[in-house]
């Protein structure tokens, strides 16, 4: 087992990204720490094949003008929020405008366009860690208060565990996510149209035309019943009006089932490769790659269309002070931000 770190690239202002390589015996997960970005995870196929099954970028510049959000942390709060306006007890923040008339995964500059500081790389008995941090000033991108930020990356095996805390030092709302696409037959060789999603989740959070969250409602009888599995094609080629109008895929949340360890799963019966997801979080976001055909050209030449990637957006109930106020939890010193998700990665 080891890590290599490696000079990346440089940003602009003179601030060195490096890449970190965490490699053991099963995968070789690799990490930006521009925007704690997940660069690569390459696994074998059921043919002992490694390759790589996530998307991402050769270079730099493609990753700092990126719309797509490839691999990295998002936030100071993930998502949508409906025009911008993040109501915090009593007072209401005007947040960037950056999808429309909405603020999407924390503006501009957020916090997947940061060099994070990497200030621990650990090998252990039987694991790999480095943690970073980033310190977000007061008022940044709209958002009250000094939050200390901290990211963990450990690997067990072929389980990835991120670990999120963030101290604030007054009263704030936060909500992170990783935004890694994943594509399950390896190196981008097919679009995700075979590719088995299951999410064990009785609800999801219908959307409208801005795809702004507006009802829960019962994945019974729906096209957004995942719970014993569908082929992606299978929910695009639906005729229902909530997946047309977010560019006929998902982009939606759906909200776990407390009773499933395993939240998520997708499997992709070629290759034989296999994801499952753990998370204290209560929901996931599902987004399809319905609109990745305007991407920049992809790491070893790959050029992206529609569908080639999906992600798994784990964290709390997408702008969730207009959806469901009663769940908005406020973080301050004495009660900081913490989530965690697992991601394991398998064969059949």
């Amino acid at each position: 087992m080891k890590i290599e770190k490696v000079k990346f690239s440089e940003t602009k202002d003179k601030k060195t990204v490096y890449s970190y390589k965490l490699i053991n015996s099963k995968i070789e997960i690799e990490i930006l720490n521009y925007g704690g970005i997940i660069k690569s995870i390459n696994f074998p196929d059921r043919n002992g094949k490694k390759e790589n099954i996530v998307l991402s970028y050769d270079n730099l510049e493609s990753y700092t003008k990126d719309v797509t959000y490839f691999g990295c942390i998002t936030g100071r709060v993930a998502g949508r929020i409906k025009n911008g306006i993040l109501k915090i007890n009593e007072e209401n923040y005007q947040l960037e405008l950056n999808n429309n008339k909405n603020n999407l995964h924390g503006g501009f500059n957020a916090l997947n366009n940061k060099v994070w500081d990497v200030v621990s790389e650990e090998i252990g008995n039987d694991f790999l860690k480095i943690v970073m941090c980033y310190r977000s000033p007061h008022m940044e991108n709209n958002f009250p208060a000094n939050v200390e930020f901290t990211v963990s990356y450990t690997l067990r095996e072929s389980t990835l565990e991120i670990d999120y805390i963030g101290v604030p030092d007054r009263e704030t709302y936060i909500n992170l996510t990783n935004h890694t696409y994943f594509n399950l037959s390896g190196d981008a060789k097919r679009d995700i149209l075979d590719q088995k999603i299951f999410i064990f989740a009785n609800e999801y959070i219908s959307v409208d035309e801005e795809i702004i969250p507006v009802e829960i409602l019962p994945v019974m009888d729906s096209v957004f019943d995942l719970t014993k599995g569908r082929k992606f094609k299978e929910i695009f080629n639906s005729q229902e009006n909530q997946i047309k109008i977010v560019g006929n895929g998902i982009d939606h949340g759906f909200i776990l089932d407390k009773k499933h360890i395993k939240k998520c799963r997708c499997e992709d019966i070629e290759s034989g490769r296999i994801l499952e997801i753990e998370t204290d979080q209560p929901v996931v976001v599902l987004y399809t790659g319905n609109y990745l055909e305007n991407t920049d050209v992809l790491a070893s030449d790959i050029k992206p269309h529609k569908y080639y990637g999906f992600c798994l957006e784990t964290q709390d109930y997408p702008d969730i002070k207009n959806l469901i106020e009663e769940k908005m939890e406020i973080y301050n010193s004495s009660n900081p931000y913490i989530q965690k998700t697992k991601y394991s990665f398998k064969i059949n």
